[in-house]
């Protein structure tokens, strides 16, 4: 588990609120139905166990990904400044069979990326950590530096003659800074001490007519932590963006904490933005947090197997 410090200042139970577990299971949800008297007078019980003979097999299947031959070329990228949602994309892709190659920065920056996949996957890290990595000194030069501007310049290419790029969370910070698109970060500018998203489960509306929203319920859920929410920047051409899922604009925090409700509501939670003859999928939280988000699964998957000319979003 990981300690945050907390931001508000505000008191809980008399004291200061020095930090907090990250966790999305608030204790009134848990008791709210068992009496108080009850739970003063619980008596131990005794249940009888047996071995398990042989243990239930689970099959994960993601249709059109799972030892599929005509899955898409993936590339997962995976920064030598590890991101730990990396290793959780990684896992959540071998337990589902999904194939995939690991690029480091070396083979980002040498480009041609499109002769190699058609989906390049960035899990959630900042856009400094990406571009910059580790630095100079500090580690072996074959494991400093990030992509750097050329990296950034081939996965520009990629998008633009037809390849997918797909952003998590807070990875898509870097397209949305270093792209011209016409979204951004509605969150940019805003303190901590106005929103503060440390991890929680917040309620989202997806539109389930477009290729990606396609086998979810039209009210969903999703794992929101420190990542952004789009909206589209005045001005700008709504025609190249397509918006998946918003987040709902009343009754939005389900579990955990979340200061600034308010700017986040109604903001897009998911969209897809055209550049060239590919396109953009710009997540604005963890579909597969921890493998335990599986309610946003499918919205991952169909954004991995959905090609660009067949009208994905």
């Amino acid at each position: 588990m990981m300690t945050h410090n907390n931001p508000t200042g505000k008191l809980e139970i008399g004291r200061p609120l020095e930090g907090h577990v990250r966790c999305a299971i608030r204790v009134p949800y848990a008791l709210r139905r068992v009496p108080s008297s009850c739970i003063h007078s619980m008596e131990p019980v005794s249940v009888p166990l047996t071995a398990v003979s042989e243990p239930p097999r689970a099959h994960r299947v993601a249709p059109g990904l799972t030892h599929a031959r005509s899955a898409p070329r993936i590339g997962v990228y995976q920064s030598y400044h590890a991101a730990i949602d990396e290793g959780w994309t990684r896992w959540v892709f071998e337990q589902y069979g999904i194939p995939y190659s690991t690029l480091h920065d070396a083979d980002v920056r040498a480009g041609a990326l499109g002769r190699r996949f058609d989906v390049v996957l960035l899990p959630s890290q900042s856009a400094g950590e990406i571009l910059r990595g580790r630095k100079p000194g500090t580690v072996p030069p074959e494991f400093a530096g990030g992509l750097g501007a050329s990296g950034l310049a081939a996965i520009r290419e990629f998008v633009e003659a037809g390849g997918t790029l797909i952003t998590l969370n807070r990875a898509s910070e870097l397209p949305l800074r270093h792209f011209d698109l016409p979204i951004r970060d509605a969150l940019d500018s805003l303190a901590r001490v106005q929103y503060y998203a440390p991890g929680s489960i917040v309620a989202i509306d997806v539109d389930t007519a477009l290729a990606i929203g396609h086998g979810m319920p039209r009210q969903s859920i999703a794992w929101v932590e420190d990542g952004p929410a789009f909206e589209l920047k005045p001005g700008a051409d709504p025609g190249r963006v397509t918006c998946v899922a918003r987040f709902r604009d009343r009754d939005l925090l389900l579990s955990g904490w979340l200061e600034g409700a308010e700017h986040l509501q109604g903001k897009g939670a998911l969209a897809v933005v055209r550049m060239g003859r590919g396109r953009i999928v710009l997540f604005g939280f963890r579909p597969q947090y921890r493998a335990q988000s599986i309610a946003t699964y499918p919205l991952l998957f169909n954004a991995l197997r959905q090609r660009t000319e067949a009208g994905a979003e």
